[in-house]
């Protein structure tokens, strides 16, 4: 695969005229022709921008990396640095650790190590989402450009909507000012002003974006690539001998949790090194990961949770991550239907804060938000709808608003955050953004988004919080009784498993009572759901189940 990679880049490259202009096969003589070709190779790869990657000499320490953050690495992030440090092969690393901990950073660290420990180059950065590629995209660009302060890197946002971002077409007006500029004297240098990110021209094609050196992009970018598709193989190509992130990778259906496992094998096949972050990852599924990168006779240690498992050629362990901070937090239900659920909303509000109503569907974020947004009880506050289906400029002006507002604190010290503010939402704002939010009413859905959700409350340290909302607590939606009292989940239905959603409304309703405990609860609650099932005898309910194993063979 990487052979058919090499060859079909190689003839791309050598297809282009203005590069190789045709020659008179009748007289030519071949020795003066090898020399000519190879330096018009060497012209076409500078003027294209296949420039070498950036070089560091010395593996950086986790403060050198990221020195904005203060007290160096916490244990999740220092044990993953001395796991790659003291690599000699390939690796897969699996950190499993509650939301909001600095996985990226840990992830980020470990492919810097990769690069200097075991020489191997480049990065693809995998997120579920557009938007989360987007804030990653500006995430990763900080981080080279500090990494790499005198060096023009190469740096690509792959996902389909790519072009319509700003930062992204910022980095290819670049490459095309230094494209400009070329001059073939400069053949073996690096081309633009130093220390520059470009986004060179020649990546942006379609079927060439892994091959640039570092990306940011959506997951199926990547699935792509263990799919019979036309140039699966360049894409194996463009991801041999880097290190590929994936986060949220509890965040896949039964379909792409397949090809992602196909993936893996893959990637192991070529010596590229994974890294893989969760928060909330089932314990059958992390066994296929691992099985996946190490054979399939591999077995996957387990240790308590959170946790960091690793596989380096024949090396199968698990570590447990030192837990030096815990949180508290409030899950209580409530069977209020839209007016009741505004009548919760304004009591929260009474003080002022920030909250999100997180609905599973867009239709129903949209009636939400009608009612919300006709209520007098809320004309004094900042209201903002936001889901996947808005046209191309309104979602990305949409995406910028609710970052700048409820993201991170601004290290100039500028507050965005309004006093009073309610977002109503579909998933689009439950995994890798880095939001905060005072409260959350949230419908029903599997464990592991709940928990995603729950990691959206009291995320960033602040001052005091508005009264009311001083407590992390998330308040979730009775479903309705339908035919013989069981419950009517609706088009949540047609989007989880109606099976899963009703292990998890078991388990929310038998835990009431007492407050979750963070991380120490996570992995009970996750195993509680997709863990061994109980015994049942409601018809529909062994029907629900056996409907998911169809799609799901060998679930507990």
């Amino acid at each position: 695969m990487v052979f058919a990679g090499l060859v079909s880049v190689a003839d791309w490259i050598a297809s282009n005229e203005d590069h190789f202009p045709p020659v008179d096969g009748n007289d030519i003589d071949l020795s003066q022709y090898l020399t000519r070709a190879t330096q018009q190779a060497q012209l076409a790869t500078s003027a294209l921008g296949w420039n070498r990657l950036p070089v560091a000499q010395s593996p950086a320490t986790f403060t050198e990396l990221f020195p904005k953050l203060q007290g160096g690495p916490n244990g999740m992030q220092s044990l993953c640095g001395q796991m790659v440090a003291a690599a000699d092969k390939p690796f897969l690393l699996l950190v499993e650790a509650p939301m909001g901990q600095g996985k990226t950073e840990a992830a980020l660290w470990a492919a810097d190590l990769a690069q200097t420990c075991l020489g191997h180059g480049g990065l693809y950065y995998a997120l579920p989402t557009q938007a989360t590629s987007n804030q990653m995209f500006l995430r990763m660009r900080e981080f080279l450009q500090h990494r790499y302060p005198s060096e023009n890197v190469s740096f690509h946002l792959l996902h389909g909507l790519a072009n319509l971002n700003e930062s992204f077409a910022e980095l290819r007006s670049k490459a095309a000012e230094a494209a400009s500029n070329f001059r073939p004297s400069h053949v073996g240098h690096d081309d633009g002003a130093p220390g520059t990110l470009v986004a060179w021209e020649w990546f942006c094609a379609r079927k060439r974006g892994l091959l640039a050196p570092f990306a940011v992009g959506t997951i199926d970018q990547a699935l792509l690539a263990a799919l019979t598709t036309r140039h699966m193989f360049v894409r194996l190509f463009g991801l041999a001998g880097k290190t590929v992130i994936l986060d949220e990778v509890h965040a896949y259906d039964a379909y792409m949790s397949t090809l992602l496992k196909r993936l893996i094998e893959w990637l192991s096949a070529l010596g590229a090194n994974v890294v893989l972050l969760s928060a909330t990852l089932p314990a059958e599924k992390r066994r296929d990961l691992v099985a996946a990168y190490a054979g399939n006779d591999a077995i996957a240690h387990s240790c308590g949770y959170p946790r960091v498992s690793w596989v380096s050629g024949s090396d199968v362990r698990c570590k447990p991550i030192p837990v030096t901070e815990s949180k508290t937090v409030r899950v209580v239900p409530s069977s209020s239907g839209t007016n009741g659920a505004l009548s919760l909303l304004a009591e929260k509000l009474q003080g002022g804060g920030c909250v999100a109503w997180i609905c599973n569907t867009v239709g129903h974020a949209q009636d939400a938000f009608r009612a919300l947004d006709g209520d007098s009880r809320f004309s004094d506050a900042d209201r903002i709808l936001f889901h996947a289906r808005f046209m191309v400029e309104d979602r990305l002006r949409l995406e910028k608003t609710v970052l700048e507002r409820f993201g991170k604190p601004k290290r100039d010290g500028a507050n965005m955050r309004p006093r009073k503010a309610v977002v109503v939402a579909t998933q689009v704002i439950e995994q890798s953004l880095d939001l905060d939010f005072d409260w959350i009413l949230t419908e029903l859905s599997p464990v592991d988004l709940m928990l995603q959700r729950i990691g959206r409350l009291h995320r960033h340290r602040r001052g005091e919080r508005p009264a009311p909302l001083s407590t992390p607590e998330l308040c979730w939606l009775e479903p309705e009784s339908g035919a013989e009292g069981r419950p009517a989940f609706g088009p949540s239905a047609f989007i989880y498993e109606p099976y899963i959603l009703l292990r998890t409304l078991r388990l929310l309703k038998r835990e009431s009572s007492r407050q979750l405990m963070l991380p120490a609860d996570v992995e009970a609650w996750i195993e509680a759901v997709y863990g061994k099932p109980e015994a049942e005898t409601d018809s529909e309910y062994v029907k629900w189940r056996q409907e998911m194993e169809q799609h799901r063979p060998g679930f507990a």
